[in-house]
């Protein structure tokens, strides 16, 4: 039996709200480089501020505001995750579960790590997501 749809949007949001953190994190790391550059090539003012046009400075505000929300979303549905794992009665499956979303491990990584075909890893990917449903509120609508 596979996971449900419901089941695999809720672990795609947490991989998602993942990703599109690290990408604004690299955004903001580009950004920062420009914005060095800009302040060394146009000079600093005497009170230490560049003379760059606020545009830049706006933009990298809205980044970095953008930042701080997909960190806190992150942070807070990988608490989520860790405390419904800490739940799970069978290590194996929380083990595979945290391999996974935790750490980040590819279905191919998977694979080999554990020596299992495509379809014997879908197979423990989808006991363990019904273990973690049975021992946690992961999955309720609520949260």
């Amino acid at each position: 039996m596979h996971m449900t749809e419901f089941q695999q949007a809720k672990l795609r949001r947490y991989l998602l709200a993942r990703d599109r953190l690290q990408r604004k994190c690299e955004e903001a790391n580009r950004w920062q480089n420009i914005r060095a550059e800009l302040t060394a090539l146009r000079g600093a003012r005497p009170d230490g501020r560049s003379r760059s046009g606020g545009g830049q400075e706006d933009a990298f505000l809205e980044l970095r505001e953008e930042l701080e929300h997909a960190a806190l979303e992150t942070r807070e549905l990988r608490r989520q995750l860790q405390e419904a794992l800490a739940q799970m009665p069978d290590g194996d499956l929380r083990g595979l579960l945290e391999e996974r979303y935790l750490v980040g491990r590819s279905k191919r990584e998977l694979m080999e790590k554990y020596l299992l075909s495509e379809r014997s890893l879908r197979r423990r990917l989808g006991q363990a997501v019904r273990c973690l449903e049975q021992c946690s509120t992961f999955f309720s609508e609520k949260s």
